[in-house]
This record gives structure tokens, C-alpha cells and sequence, in this order.
């Protein structure tokens, strides 16, 4: 087959294209997959169908208007078919003014993404707080182990002020994963709750290499004894 090389000034982009045949290679842009919404009334959890396959690797769920009805923490759980999984490795970060929290667990039931403690300190306010921001899950579909990575900012429950948590989760196993649910600690998710999951390709290096920036910003952030500034 005769290799066509065609000048970029030689494509009229005004112009109407229609593509045939199949499109093969590894996908590299975001993919919206599913998008759960809270419309009216109040739910006890958002909790999808099977979104996760073979077809990528990493997913990223971002966060529009998530409603708490009133103060609380915030929990992340892989699932099958056959429900929900407990038993994961986490480790979070609260940043909140100039303080800051540092929770863990080698056997959580569910991933706390914020707010593990009995006070408000660091969980999300009710109203004006509603957390924005990610969480990221590498190779859920994969039968191996599940790493989970999230960044959430939005208003303490004490003062409303800016906060935002890290966490770091790992699932491991060798199951497949093809959901995921997410629950509240107190109360319920309101109405405007919109969370859009998306699909894309990474490499594991990639990742590692994400996970320590991540890590590595929020600590000079911090002014910490490991990266103090002069």
C-alpha cells in the first residue's frame, strides 16, 4: 500500500469528514464512561454497574457538587457483581489551614478519602463545602492488585475552611473489579451530586512517577523538614 504524505495547508478543516473501517492502537485520551447524578430527594450511596473492562487500565472520577447532608467523611470501595469488597491498605493526608491530619490502616473496610476522626475537623461541610476534585483507579479490571489514588479539596465542617485530602489506597488480590461505591460516614448525598467516571491508558511508570509528584507538592506545600525552604 502507497504511503500518502499530505501538507498540513492542504486540509480544509471546514470541510465534513466521514470515517470508515477500525481504528486500532492504544487509547490515550480520557473517555467518559458513566456519569451517576443525585436529581432530587437524597441517596444513601452512589454505587455504578459495570464500568470497568479490559479496554483501559486507569480510570478517573471527578467530582461535580457532591452534596453532604450534613457533616461528614467520606468512604471509596471496589465491587464485583457479587457486591462490594472490604480489606484495603490506605494511608490519607488532611491539609486544613495550617495544620494537618495523617490517618492509617493496613485492614480498612472501606478506603477513608477523608474525615477519619470522631471530629469535624476534617470532614466536608454540609453546604458550602462540597468537595471537587478526583480519584483515580489503576488496573481494577486486572486480576491483580488495585492502587487508588484521590485528591479532594472543599470547606471543613468546623469553620468551613479550605481543606483538602490525599489519599493513597491499595486492594490487594487477584480480582477483577468492575464498580466501584462510594458512602457517606453521616447522613445522606443530596441533590446536584454529579460524578463522571472516565477511562484512559498508563503506563505503571507513569504512575509511580504521578503518585511521587503528587506526594512531593503537597509536602513542599506543607514547608515540611524534608523539603524546608531556605
Amino acid at each position: 500500500m502507497a504511503i500518502s504524505k499530505i501538507q498540513a495547508e492542504s486540509i480544509n478543516l471546514a470541510d465534513t469528514f466521514a470515517f470508515t473501517g477500525t481504528v486500532t492502537g492504544t487509547p490515550g485520551g480520557m473517555v467518559l464512561l458513566n456519569t451517576q447524578s443525585v436529581t432530587s430527594g437524597t441517596v444513601a450511596n452512589i454505587e455504578t454497574g459495570a464500568i470497568f473492562s479490559a479496554t483501559y487500565n486507569s480510570y478517573r472520577i471527578m467530582f461535580d457538587q457532591f452534596k453532604h447532608s450534613e457533616p461528614s467523611a467520606l468512604y471509596f470501595q471496589l465491587g464485583t457483581s457479587s457486591g462490594v469488597v472490604t480489606g484495603y491498605q490506605r494511608n490519607t493526608i488532611g491539609l486544613r489551614n495550617s495544620t494537618e491530619q495523617h490517618t492509617n490502616n493496613s485492614s480498612d473496610s472501606e478506603i477513608k478519602l477523608y474525615g477519619g476522626d470522631s471530629s469535624n475537623d476534617y470532614k466536608s461541610n454540609s453546604n458550602q463545602g462540597m468537595p471537587s476534585g478526583y480519584i483515580d483507579v489503576f488496573n481494577p479490571y486486572t486480576a491483580g492488585n488495585t492502587h487508588i489514588l484521590s485528591h479532594l479539596n472543599f470547606g471543613n465542617a468546623t469553620d468551613n475552611g479550605a481543606q483538602q485530602a490525599i489519599c493513597l489506597g491499595i486492594k490487594i488480590d487477584t480480582t477483577s473489579y468492575d464498580r466501584f461505591k462510594i458512602t457517606v460516614s453521616n447522613g445522606t448525598i443530596g441533590a446536584t451530586t454529579k460524578l463522571r467516571t472516565y477511562g484512559f491508558n498508563i503506563s505503571w511508570l507513569k504512575f509511580y512517577l504521578m503518585v511521587l509528584l503528587e506526594i512531593w507538592r503537597q509536602l513542599k506545600k506543607q514547608n515540611t523538614t524534608i523539603f524546608k525552604q531556605k
